[in-house]
């Protein structure tokens, strides 16, 4: 019995050691890095949005790549290249990154469905009256007269 509860302390003490190092399923940090090739006249570098001011562009020796020979708009993740001068096939971007795409447009439905269509097309979100109908109900035969509540 004694071996036992020996036994039990000795595992427990094993898993609270490795349980007390923390495991990392996700990076802690935004900022990335990446080669991209300079073959192409611009290149989409990420599917995130880039942080405003965090790009930097640097050589594969490490010297900065002056702004002159690329364009970027923020947030778009696209680099563009000047033609004026010739680059080396790749270069090293440094930039931080949102955890969403920031202009990428959200909606539910498309617009579309939910506008009205001249087109002749179905609505399935529009309402309207035919022509001929009476009311709300189609009561062709049933005298209507009198109070609908009692019998």
């Amino acid at each position: 019995m004694v071996v036992l509860k020996n036994g039990c302390f000795f595992l427990f003490l094993i898993w609270m050691i490795s349980g007390s190092t923390p495991v990392l399923a996700q990076p802690l940090s935004n900022v990335k890095q990446k080669y991209i090739a300079t073959n192409s006249d611009s290149v989409t570098f990420d599917s995130l949005s880039v942080v405003p001011g965090s790009l930097a562009v640097y050589f594969r020796d490490g010297s900065k790549v002056p702004d002159s020979l690329y364009k970027y708009k923020e947030p778009n993740p696209v680099i563009a290249f000047s033609k004026t001068r010739q680059l080396p096939d790749s270069i090293l971007l440094v930039y931080r990154t949102f955890p969403l795409l920031l202009n990428k447009p959200f909606r539910n439905r498309d617009r579309s469905v939910i506008e009205k269509n001249y087109a002749g097309m179905y609505n399935p979100f529009s309402y309207g009256e035919a022509a001929g109908e009476q009311g709300f109900f189609k009561l062709e035969g049933l005298q209507r007269n009198g109070n609908i509540s009692r019998g």
